[in-house]
């Protein structure tokens, strides 16, 4: 039961496996996703568009079905992946904050209209966080991933103790929390998006 889930219908693909073995999904963490550094403009054009189906079109895919199993039971979890990027756009890293920002949007939205069920639904938003994703993102050598990068075990744990709490928005560590709080309370959005240009500009930014 292996998919590329970036390829067009994997989705619905992955989810008719599962059927077919009869097995039962209590537990949905959509945790599939990568990123892509650079100016838009210069981008790889089909790599953003892998890029965007994974990160929204598969997780919506993939949520919306499950949910469905979930609802007839009135019993489940759904953890979607978001980032600390979601909570500013991010120049240099346009496509992949926008995606972030519609994972958390969409599921604090669903986490609302399911309040009244026994379906749990959260977003986590890590911050730099010791994956594959920097060498997938080609940000290995930026300042984001020299320090302040929080092991993925620990993340995974404050995201599991989240989703178990019902939380609808789970921001691990501190500087993170720091930095979702400041993006909310920054006075003009030309700010916000000036301080993060100014913070990814180049491949040895801090972000």
């Amino acid at each position: 039961m292996i998919h590329d889930l970036s390829a067009p219908k994997s989705a619905e693909r992955l989810y008719q496996d599962v059927r077919q073995s009869g097995m039962t999904i209590d537990v949905l963490v959509n945790n599939a996703g990568f990123g892509q550094f650079g100016s838009f403009v210069h981008s790889d054009f089909a790599k953003t568009m892998e890029m965007v189906n994974l990160n929204v079109i598969t997780l919506v895919t993939l949520t919306s079905l499950f949910v469905k199993d979930m609802l007839s039971q009135n019993q489940g979890q759904i953890l979607n992946i978001a980032s600390t990027a979601a909570f500013q756009p991010v120049p240099n890293f346009a496509v992949y904050g926008a995606t972030k920002a519609f994972v958390l949007s969409f599921t604090e939205a669903l986490h609302y209209e399911l309040k009244d069920t026994n379906i749990s639904v959260s977003a986590l938003c890590p911050g730099p966080t010791s994956t594959g994703f920097a060498q997938a993102a080609d940000m290995k050598d930026s300042k984001l991933f020299k320090s302040d990068v929080m092991d993925a075990k620990t993340v995974a744990q404050i995201g599991y103790e989240g989703l178990q709490k019902n939380k609808m928005t789970v921001v691990p560590g501190f500087k993170n929390k720091i930095l979702a709080v400041a993006s909310n309370m920054t006075p003009s959005r030309d700010l916000l998006v000036w301080v993060a240009g100014k913070m990814s500009s180049t491949k040895s930014s801090e972000y």
